[in-house]
């Protein structure tokens, strides 16, 4: 079945050159497409000389190749874990050498606010997009720690960052005030949909992985996306995003 297709057979199939590689992963995890003009604009800050392009597959065209210094990197923004469970097992059978994910989260830690940062430890799911990769860690799947603590020194000085773990919940509507109350018991500090499977399917393959997550509400202070009226394209959302993209682009194509 699919579990045994190779890099070869993915190549084949999808059209690309017999020797197509790429160094490293960036994901958006979101349901809105602004995610890609965030993406452009951090490429355009960083004063690297890149080259872009936009795959004419159907199955391929969500994903952003990019390349920089002669390396290849792929970028694409994905909601929740289906899609992208299938796009991160091709990028790493590709070569990738890091997975970073950005998005943002509902926060669940007293005095936790918006715009605050997380950067999970580890993030908690019992989706099988997480849970076929790694079925035998108990349904906790773990960041890389190096990545992480190099990510948390590019934004720490500037904004207030938190570490801990993650849930990661796929049903956001369907998630009450006693869901909300018990992540926070057991010592989450943030919920969002898409960390464990960038962690689970980027660890069975033994690749570096990392989460950037903006905090958009404290849901254990009872604010939501509705009653805080959060808008993406507020400024000062897209500030601390532009920071975060910045710090992901940086350290995803450094010490390959």
């Amino acid at each position: 079945m699919y579990k045994a297709y190779t890099a070869a057979d993915w190549r084949t199939y999808l059209q690309l050159p017999d020797d197509y590689l790429i160094d490293g992963m960036l994901v958006f995890g979101s349901n809105e497409s602004y995610g890609y003009d965030a993406f452009s604009d951090a490429l355009q800050r960083s004063g690297e000389i890149y080259e872009l392009r936009r795959f004419d597959d159907e199955y391929l065209r969500p994903i952003v190749e990019w390349v920089v210094g002669g390396s290849r990197y792929w970028f694409v923004v994905a909601y929740g874990s289906a899609q992208l469970s299938e796009f991160l097992h091709i990028g790493c059978m590709f070569g990738s050498k890091k997975n970073i994910l950005v998005g943002n989260c509902g926060g669940l830690a007293q005095g936790m606010r918006s715009l605050d940062i997380i950067m999970p430890t580890s993030s908690y799911a019992t989706e099988s997009a997480a849970v076929m990769y790694q079925p035998d860690v108990q349904n906790i799947f773990l960041s890389d720690a190096t990545l992480s603590s190099t990510l948390y020194s590019a934004l720490a000085d500037v904004h207030t960052v938190h570490r801990g773990k993650m849930m990661t919940c796929q049903a956001m509507f369907a998630e009450g005030d006693e869901h909300v109350a018990q992540w926070a018991r057991d010592g989450y500090v943030g919920v969002e949909m898409e960390a464990a499977t960038v962690f689970a399917v980027s660890n069975h393959f033994g690749v570096p992985s990392a989460a950037v997550l903006k905090v958009i509400d404290n849901l254990a202070n009872h604010e939501t996306i509705l009653k805080n009226g959060y808008l993406p394209t507020d400024v000062s959302h897209e500030s601390v995003l532009a920071d975060m993209f910045d710090a992901a682009l940086t350290h995803i194509t450094i010490d390959k």
